[in-house]
């Protein structure tokens, strides 16, 4: 550790890994997704990242996330016998906050955690299964409450591998909670992008269920070793995976445009809707997955504007790619416009990049072409043409060291937003941690004399504001936004 001027006041503590131990069960899941992503070949193997996409309701439940979690991994055969059980830690912790219920002034606060681990699986002509089983969904309107032992509503996450030759990433379902006003008609993009390009569909589904209970023993069940088949969740009477907001007059949902989702919710209240997003590659089905997103409906103020596009985020995709998502309630546009600037906030310095339909709540930028600091915002241009109001401004670091482009994923921040201690979890070893504010000053920094790869920083000595906190390691680099309140 080494001490620098006055004008950086930050002393990193580093302190051993704290886990909290978890309670076993309780209704706080929401949905997710299971997903993977092709790295490499490597001899008779393909290297994929797998990365598990769990939202709690932690204003329902004081469950944290699992520290660690199991993932069954098993072959696409007749006896679809258990391969390997993959054990993946939590590695990013992030809250979030849908537009609609922001604006509600609801109590509920939801959080988002997500495992990721690279596995090396042997070439396998049938491909493989992966699957995830844990105790309970949150408490909703359309679905029955869970009953102890009763293995009503647990979370089933299910993703196949096709054969290895096709080298697949699969879909990536970038939403899970979403807000609407009762009585207005909204339109949802469901969020689903492919990152090898290939064509998604989405349709209405039946929501399904695996072995998990409200027990103790059971609420987290290890992957058996053979594959279950996972059975239906039946609905509360009235409601049905086509009629999720139930019967009464004025409630709508369809699907539109392939993954667009036109609804209209009468009563306010939590409900879960089901769909089945199914991957094509030249007309030939390589996989499909079932995705739950818990739509809640409040009463909203007559003078409130579900318009104006809000809670704008950018990440890294992949390499020399981001992905810019923000949130409307209504999304009764004609069009989105998307700005954006390369390490400048000054509004002369923002130059439109895309417009794209009003359905598309998130845009990818392939354009990038250099390291720096890129900053987005969005536009929203109603019927008449008129500008409707812009969103927040958010950024995304790049960096090019010459190494492996998959090198940036090797690291994660959590919690994040936090007030305190951040923890960092990486693949492999690192030696030093710098923080530098939006300028690019640095405002703290911390050595270590071997590498580490899992540290704990106490950084409640910074401001209140946006960071960047950058790991470097022995050939690799990587940066993440860090949010302290």
């Amino acid at each position: 550790m080494r001490n620098y001027s006055a004008f950086i006041k930050l002393l990193f503590t580093i302190v051993g890994f704290l886990s909290a131990q978890s309670l076993l069960f309780a209704t706080h899941l929401v949905g997710g997704d299971l997903t993977y992503r092709f790295i490499e070949e490597k001899g008779d193997s393909n290297v994929y990242e797998v990365t598990l996409t769990v939202i709690r309701d932690n204003s329902n439940s004081e469950v944290e996330f699992d520290e660690e979690v199991e993932i069954g991994v098993y072959l696409n055969n007749s006896d679809r016998r258990r391969h390997v059980i993959l054990s993946i830690p939590l590695t990013q912790w992030i809250r979030i906050t849908p537009s609609c219920i922001l604006a509600s002034n609801s109590d509920k606060r939801f959080e988002q955690g997500i495992y990721r681990k690279k596995i090396a699986l042997p070439h396998y002509p049938a491909g493989y299964t992966l699957n995830w089983d844990r105790c309970c969904k949150t408490i909703s309107r359309n679905l029955p409450a869970p009953v102890k032992t009763t293995p009503i509503t647990p979370i089933f996450f299910q993703t196949v591998i096709p054969n290895f030759t096709l080298q697949n990433s699969s879909p990536r379902v970038n939403s899970f909670v979403r807000g609407v006003c009762t009585g207005r008609p909204s339109v949802l993009g469901t969020t689903v992008l492919d990152p090898d390009g290939d064509s998604v569909v989405v349709a209405l589904a039946e929501p399904i269920k695996g072995g998990a209970t409200l027990s103790a023993t059971l609420s987290k069940p290890t992957p058996p070793l053979k594959a279950i088949t996972p059975e239906l969740v039946d609905y509360v009477s009235g409601f049905s995976h086509v009629s999720p907001f139930g019967s009464k007059p004025g409630n709508s949902i369809a699907v539109v445009d392939s993954n667009l989702l036109k609804i209209t919710v009468v009563e306010p209240g939590a409900y879960y809707v089901t769909y089945k997003v199914t991957e094509y590659r030249n007309g030939i089905e390589l996989s499909s997955q079932i995705v739950d997103v818990l739509v809640h409906a409040f009463v909203c103020s007559p003078d409130f504007d579900g318009n104006t596009p809000n809670k704008l985020v950018a990440t890294e995709f992949s390499h020399f790619e981001s992905l810019v998502q923000w949130s409307s309630c209504e999304n009764r546009l004609e069009r989105y416009q998307v700005y954006r600037s390369k390490d400048s906030k000054a509004t002369s310095d923002f130059k439109r990049v895309a417009e794209i339909g009003p359905f598309h709540q998130n845009y990818l930028d392939t354009s990038i072409n250099s390291t720096g600091l890129y900053y987005y915002y969005v536009t929203g241009i109603d019927s008449t043409g008129q500008d409707v109001g812009s969103s927040n401004i958010d950024s995304v670091r790049f960096f090019n060291l010459g190494v492996n482009e998959h090198e940036e994923w090797r690291f994660s921040i959590h919690p994040n937003p936090t007030s305190g201690r951040v923890h960092i979890n990486t693949e492999h070893g690192f030696h030093l941690v710098r923080i530098t504010d939006l300028r690019g000053q640095i405002v703290g920094e911390a050595h270590m004399d071997t590498d580490s790869r899992t540290q704990t920083l106490n950084v409640s000595g910074l401001a209140p504001g946006c960071y960047h906190l950058t790991v470097t390691g022995n050939g690799w680099q990587g940066t993440r936004k860090l949010l302290l309140e």
